[in-house]
């Protein structure tokens, strides 16, 4: 009570020395209410006062005190906590802290326990936080990082071939690259939500991307550093900016999507148009977007039919598409090199032929003024 009438005298100090003294006097595990009753939220008081004192934080920009007390509550407020984690704190602040509150939990012997109605119970605060930093180092391309935060063995081996095929898409010829790429883009597609989505906006990985709740604060951001409007209450300038570093790249709903779509363009780079791995690649890109973002599919199609070849399942373009024939591509690619070269020296052959006439005659001129210098009488020494 102490620290809500200091926040309306608006004594943030006052406030916060009230609430850490509030928290000492709960014991952790206390609950008021029977979480069996569906008519209201049970609240737990230690979490419901840690979790007023992280938002308190964060609106004075201590933004690992705030982060600390939303985790002691994230048993019960886990969206605040992953905000902070996610959009507030940078990635270096959140491995910090990680390391400092969040160790990895020993390996499980057992499969995940099971709440008395079936339904798998979530995992723990600390696994939750060290799965969400993974995430965002494996998005900031931090690969050997990230995959230390992965826990899970499934995940961290999905995890490691996409990690795996990044690296490949640096080396090798064209074609071994073009491949890498497009098994990087598949990995993106089909893991993305595990190795690389967002946990709250725009993913929503903490509901398996069943549910969109909205944004995390971005529109509020924008607003506030246009002097649109009026900022949220406990809202500041830095926040906002902090905010708006971190959204997804794209900020489009599963971003991934658009991830692994980018990633199948530059396979299409690497491959030469007129195959059918480049028609193929171009086909899987548009199938991960056709049914969320038709304009961005749209794009992708075009593509193929300006560069592409003509196919026998182009009708079923972006529904039905087959594996990419690497190898074919690959033996196309070096007959169009063979050929190069071939028309590049019929090209060249007539330049080649008059360089090497003159360096000839060059060379016989040189070599008769040797001989006439050698023959040449010499001068009188009278």
């Amino acid at each position: 009570m102490r620290a809500k009438l200091a926040l309306r005298k608006g004594d943030a100090a006052a406030a916060a020395q009230a609430y850490a003294q509030a928290a000492k006097a709960f014991p952790a595990d206390e609950q008021w209410g029977n979480e069996q009753m569906m008519v209201y939220e049970p609240v737990k008081p230690r979490c419901r006062i840690e979790g007023e004192h992280g938002t308190l934080a964060l609106s004075r920009g201590e933004y690992l005190q705030a982060m600390e007390h939303l985790y002691n509550a994230a048993s019960e407020y886990w969206n605040d906590a992953a905000y902070v984690a996610e959009r507030v704190l940078t990635a270096d602040e959140l491995k910090t802290f990680v390391d400092a509150h969040a160790p990895p939990a020993p390996p499980k012997e057992k499969a995940e326990p099971q709440d008395e109605r079936g339904y798998w119970l979530p995992n723990s605060p600390a696994e939750a936080m060290r799965a969400l930093l993974a995430r965002r180092l494996l998005r900031d391309q931090r690969f050997d990082e990230a995959l230390k935060y992965f826990d899970d063995a499934g995940v961290r081996a999905k995890a490691q071939a996409y990690v795996d095929a990044r690296r490949v898409a640096t080396s090798g010829d064209r074609i071994e690259q073009a491949q890498a790429w497009y098994a990087a883009a598949r990995a993106a597609r089909m893991d993305g939500m595990q190795i690389l989505g967002y946990e709250l906006d725009p993913d929503f990985q903490v509901y398996g991307g069943d549910f969109n709740v909205g944004s995390s604060g971005d529109s509020d951001a924008e607003d506030l550093l246009a002097h649109k409007g009026k900022a949220p209450a406990l809202f500041s300038t830095d926040e906002a900016k902090r905010v708006l570093a971190s959204r997804a790249q794209p900020h489009q709903r599963f971003h991934y999507r658009y991830v692994a779509t980018d990633f199948a363009g530059k396979s299409a780079d690497l491959l030469p148009p007129r195959t059918q791995a480049f028609a193929a690649v171009l086909c899987h890109a548009t199938n991960w977007l056709i049914d969320r973002d038709a304009d961005a599919a749209a794009v992708v199609y075009r593509r193929y039919l300006k560069q592409g070849p003509y196919v026998p399942w182009g009708e079923g373009f972006g529904r039905q598409c087959p594996e990419p024939d690497f190898p074919a591509a690959a033996k196309r690619l070096h007959k169009e090199r063979v050929a190069h070269y071939r028309h590049l020296a019929r090209q060249n052959l007539p330049y080649v032929a008059a360089t090497g006439a003159l360096a000839i005659v060059a060379f016989a001129l040189a070599a008769q003024r040797r001989r006439a210098r050698k023959t040449k009488p010499a001068a009188d020494g009278s």
